[in-house]
C-alpha cells in the first residue's frame, strides 16, 4: 500500500522534475508574421482581418504613439496577435499555439493593443468632432 502510494506521488509529481518545452514548432510567431507580410496579399487579409499596407500602417502609428518591441516580442508580432485574436475569435491557448507563446504573452498583447487602439480611437474622434464644430455648414 505504501508503495502504491509512493509510485502515485512521483507519477503525479513528475511532470514538475522532467520539464519538456511545450512550443516547439520550427515556424515562430515573428517567422509568422513575416511570412504573412511578404506572402500573398490574400493570406493577410484572410489571417489578419486587413490588407497588408494598412496592417504595416496600424503598426507605424502604434509605434508613433509610443508602443514599441519588447525584449523577445516586436511590435509587429503583438498587431498579428491582438488582430489574429479578434478576427479568428480563439481562445487565448489556441491564439498562443500559433504564435508559440505562452498565455501569459498573448494575453498581454491583446490588452496591450486594444487598449491602445482605443485610446487612438478616442484622440481620432475627438480631432474629428473639433474640426466639424469649427466648420458652418450652409444649407
Amino acid at each position: 500500500m505504501i508503495q502504491g502510494a509512493t509510485l502515485a506521488v512521483q507519477l503525479y509529481a513528475s511532470p514538475l522534475y522532467w520539464k519538456q518545452p511545450y512550443h516547439i514548432s520550427a515556424l515562430t510567431g515573428e517567422m509568422w508574421v513575416n511570412e504573412l507580410i511578404y506572402g500573398h496579399p490574400d493570406r493577410i487579409r484572410n489571417c489578419l482581418g486587413m490588407r497588408v499596407h494598412v496592417y504595416l500602417a496600424l503598426v507605424g502609428e502604434l509605434r508613433a504613439h509610443g508602443l514599441s518591441d519588447s525584449k523577445y516580442v516586436t511590435l509587429r508580432e503583438k498587431v498579428a496577435i491582438f488582430l489574429y485574436t479578434c478576427v479568428t475569435g480563439l481562445p487565448i491557448p489556441h491564439v498562443g499555439e500559433r504564435f508559440q507563446r505562452s498565455n501569459e504573452t498573448i494575453s498581454k498583447c491583446v490588452l496591450l493593443i486594444s487598449h491602445r487602439s482605443l485610446c487612438l480611437t478616442h484622440v481620432a474622434s475627438m480631432q474629428l468632432l473639433q474640426r466639424s464644430a469649427h466648420r458652418t455648414f450652409i444649407i
